[in-house]
């Protein structure tokens, strides 16, 4: 939402993208997205910052705005309409230290001992969002309305793998359930779910104990769900998965080969039930201070992601404007999926209406990113009529 009102109208485009994690490095996320070699320098740097619960997420975002003045003979002349349309996506994963290392390094290291994956979770939510609202210099609040387009969430309450003395067999056990929408239908514009959702803000006159005055910034972006519809497939199971190798009868035939194991109640790749499920979104609060001053100003605040496994995300921001036109935004800051993150932001306008917003969430991320684990980078392009 866009709350400056000494505008008549302003349309816009947009597009953002962010991922961390606490221990997932920038280059290990880089080579496995794009599929290249990961060496063991670089899988080494991600097993040093491991720890017992481990977390990784991002978001992928895209969409344009429209923002117009109200009719000044409805005596509001503060107060603008807009509308937006967004393609949204999240992810979020919660994992232990030995999940990664057997991933990674295969299970040789554990003879003897049980790596424990209890715990992990992923969760992934792709989806389309229509809102419209009002905005002033001092409120704001926007109804949205959600097309699902594909969600999964993946649980394991437990999961453990036991691999014997010699590595001659392992022991598998686990209690998982999972959620996924319909898996026919999954492309841009899929329409397995609707909901509806809440974007509100306020600004608020505020004077420090030490006398610095200034505004208070309450947002909260996202509060809604969505309601998947009847073909959301559900699995649940309790797994128990004896594997001992395989025996080859015929080395020149090895389509005559047989695999030892025992199972009780293997996975199953049917789902035990299709039926409508509601999921909510990852809502975000943000509230923070921003002192007077019109050169530059020095911001802190406090950022929070719900339904995640965000952590509370503490951050200062040094402000810097240069005339009327340009704007720099220097930010640092600790907690969310990445730990520390340092961004920066540029904001320029230009005389005939144009401007322009890019910067990055973490910038150290394209610096060093053999060392730091978050990037993320964003821009938009606006035109206003005044």
């Amino acid at each position: 939402m866009n709350s400056d009102t000494t505008i008549r109208c302003a349309a816009g485009v947009f597009a953002n993208y962010d991922v961390g994690s606490n221990a997932i490095t920038n280059s290990f996320i880089n080579k496995f997205y794009s599929g290249q070699f990961i060496d063991s320098t670089q899988k080494s740097r991600v097993r040093n910052k491991l720890t017992n619960n481990n977390r990784l997420g991002g978001d992928v975002n895209g969409g344009i705005f429209y923002m117009q003045k109200l009719d000044s003979a409805t005596h509001h002349k503060n107060v603008s309409w807009f509308v937006s349309a967004k393609s949204r996506q999240h992810i979020n994963m919660a994992f232990s230290r030995d999940l990664f290392n057997v991933a990674f390094y295969g299970n040789d290291g554990y003879k003897g001992q049980t790596a424990d994956f209890s715990g992990f979770n992923m969760s992934l939510v792709q989806y389309q969002q229509f809102q419209a609202g009002l905005c002033s210099d001092r409120f704001g609040v926007g109804l949205s309305v959600y097309n699902g387009q594909q969600f999964m969430m993946l649980q394991a309450k437990t999961a453990t793998m036991y691999t014997s003395t010699f590595g001659d067999y392992i022991d598998f056990k686990t209690s998982y359930s999972m959620i996924t929408s319909d898996q026919a239908h999954t492309n841009p514009g899929a329409m397995n779910g609707i909901g509806t959702g809440l974007d509100f803000y306020a600004r608020m006159p505020l004077q420090l104990a030490n006398g610095q005055k200034g505004d208070l910034f309450i947002q909260l972006a996202d509060f809604g769900f969505i309601h998947w519809n009847s073909q959301t497939n559900h699995y649940k199971n309790d797994t128990t998965f004896h594997f001992d190798g395989f025996v080859v009868k015929n080395a020149f035939q090895l389509a005559d080969s047989s695999v030892h194991y025992s199972a009780k109640n293997v996975i199953n790749a049917k789902p035990y039930q299709q039926t409508s499920y509601a999921s909510y979104l990852p809502a975000t609060l943000d509230v923070k201070f921003v002192p007077s001053g019109i050169k530059y100003q020095c911001v802190i605040g406090i950022r929070y992601r719900f339904v995640s496994d965000y952590n509370p995300y503490g951050y200062g921001q040094f402000r810097y404007h240069f005339g009327k036109k340009y704007t720099l935004v220097a930010e640092v800051g600790y907690g969310g999926y990445a730990n520390f993150q340092s961004a920066l932001t540029l904001q320029a306008k230009f005389n005939n209406g144009m401007s322009i917003h890019l910067g990055t969430n973490n910038i150290l991320g394209y610096i060093i990113p053999d060392y730091t684990c978050g990037q993320g980078a964003f821009i938009s392009f606006s035109k206003t009529f005044r």
